[in-house]
């Protein structure tokens, strides 16, 4: 049996959220996230990859024009958990939860993918 550790599955997290094209962003707050941001061809899919530093989960306000709806996968664990052949999910992506508005909720030590379709 082949379990993946926390590396590879934030690998394959932020690969599946991958769009065409790199976009430029702004954070409007002191924070420490890492973000990258892309959108589709067809311009109605943007995605954020967030990296949530903190040993808290965070609360983040995410303000783009024509938003219709938005939706966070998380991969969230302590830094130093593996899986192992007797706990071979300890550490997986979780499934899409759907945001509130415009409100994203990021797991303590997490790599996060929000999904937002526009106008």
């Amino acid at each position: 049996e082949v379990w993946l550790q926390p590396p590879a599955l934030a690998a394959e997290l932020i690969g599946s959220g991958l769009q065409g094209t790199l976009i430029a962003h702004t954070a409007r707050e002191n924070v420490d996230f890492s973000v990258s941001a892309s959108i589709s061809k067809d311009g109605k899919t943007v995605v954020l990859t967030v990296v949530n530093r903190y040993e808290s989960a965070q609360n983040v306000w995410i303000e783009l024009p024509g938003m219709k709806s938005m939706t966070v996968k998380s991969l969230a664990g302590a830094l130093n958990a593996v899986n192992t052949a007797a706990a071979p999910n300890k550490v997986a992506i979780g499934d899409s939860v759907p945001c509130e508005g415009q409100l994203a909720k990021l797991p303590a030590n997490s790599v996060n993918v929000i999904t937002i379709t526009v106008e």
